[in-house]
């Protein structure tokens, strides 16, 4: 942008005269109509450039919410890997402790040779989380 803008000031293209007047009677320039004679001679002359401006800063939105992530990731001393598997870990513990449950409302006396007490908040403990 400011490399358009610099070559627009160094063309004085704020100046230049084109066909046609304005509402209130003066001729056409970038200066008094900078909406459409403006968007047009700067598409023209400089498309290429206004196209990397409009990638960069869709890039740079995507970047920006990617950043953002991994502050919150860095924040809560978590890595990406344990940010995906810590979901299937909490599923699967979730499940066991769901058919845990249903098993011993049907059959009280019978645990299969499994442990009677299983201390769930401590295998769901990060060994690495200080």
């Amino acid at each position: 942008a400011y490399a358009v803008w610099r070559d627009l000031r160094d063309r004085d293209a704020w100046n230049i005269v084109f066909e046609g007047y304005t509402k209130r009677g003066e001729r056409r320039t970038i200066g008094n109509d900078p909406f459409d004679i403006g968007r047009r001679f700067i598409m023209y002359h400089y498309g290429a450039a206004v196209l990397l401006g409009v990638f960069c800063a869709v890039i740079g939105v995507g970047l920006m919410f990617f950043l953002a992530y991994h502050i919150r990731l860095a924040a809560t001393n978590v890595t990406t890997n344990e940010e995906f598997k810590w979901d299937v870990v909490r599923d699967s513990v979730e499940m066991t402790k769901n058919s845990k449950a249903k098993v011993d409302d049907t059959d009280a006396n019978d645990n299969d040779g499994a442990p009677a007490d299983i201390d769930w908040d401590e295998i769901m403990k990060n060994k690495y989380d200080r």
